[in-house]
């Protein structure tokens, strides 16, 4: 935005989160959906009760806001529905009370018909969750996945799933933290050079050549090549 929003007083989504959630529609599939979704936020914080908006809170809108565009509800849909609705994990978190205790407390019927049953802390999560065992976190990291730092540790004692996901996927695919950001969001363009610094004197220099066709029987394609030089040719899924 080169000018000043005004209609962030209506929606009133943070800044830095605004820019995250444009990115996040698009990858959704709900980048021609927009101005819905500011709408939706909009309805989504006074669905929750017109919290304060930072993190992680502010996710929590962001995430109903979302949904309720995915699946085409309204204000008054998601309260009439609330019980029978899949709400995203972090707003059954919040429910919950694993983020605190909102200022006026949380809307009701809304939180018991979206819990259906789970648990509602009316105090500090701390007081009640059970101690978390480091050591065993860290022998359990260590046999499932063979090497384990103390950020590893931190990382899956706050977020477990998030952790576990992140592992699966350097298992499958490698460090690809080495790609540069561009690289990692979208394909270079056909005779495009890239270099790729997998470590300090080690560089791959690359550059792509050609793409085939999809195959409809296995949903792949061939991808020309070439590094440091020499051709190269590897399968890769969907679209390129």
């Amino acid at each position: 935005m080169l000018t000043f929003q005004s209609e962030v007083y209506e929606h009133e989504i943070p800044g830095g989160q605004l820019t995250n959630m444009m990115f996040q529609a698009a990858q959704l599939g709900l980048g021609t959906q927009w101005a819905e979704t500011k709408k939706a936020y909009e309805q989504a914080n006074d669905l929750l009760g017109d919290i304060v908006k930072v993190t992680p809170t502010s996710k929590v809108v962001g995430d109903l806001a979302q949904f309720m565009v995915s699946n085409k509800l309204n204000f008054d849909d998601v309260q009439k529905k609330a019980a029978e609705l899949d709400f995203p994990g972090s707003v059954l978190e919040f429910f919950e009370g694993l983020m605190g205790q909102p200022y006026g407390g949380f809307p009701e019927p809304l939180r018991s018909n979206a819990l259906r049953g789970r648990r509602k802390l009316d105090k500090r999560p701390g007081l009640t969750l059970e101690p978390l065992d480091l050591q065993k976190i860290k022998k359990d990291i260590h046999s499932k996945w063979g090497s384990v730092t103390e950020c590893d540790v931190a990382s899956y004692a706050m977020y477990p799933k998030v952790f576990e996901d992140y592992r699966k996927f350097i298992q499958k695919y490698g460090d690809l933290s080495v790609l540069p950001t561009r690289y990692f969001l979208s394909a270079p363009e056909i005779g495009e050079e890239f270099h790729v610094e997998l470590e300090k004197g080690k560089v791959l220099i690359l550059k792509l050549l050609a793409v085939g066709p999809l195959s409809d029987t296995t949903g792949q394609r061939e991808v020309f090549y070439e590094m440091n030089g020499k051709n190269q040719t590897m399968k890769a899924f969907g679209p390129y």
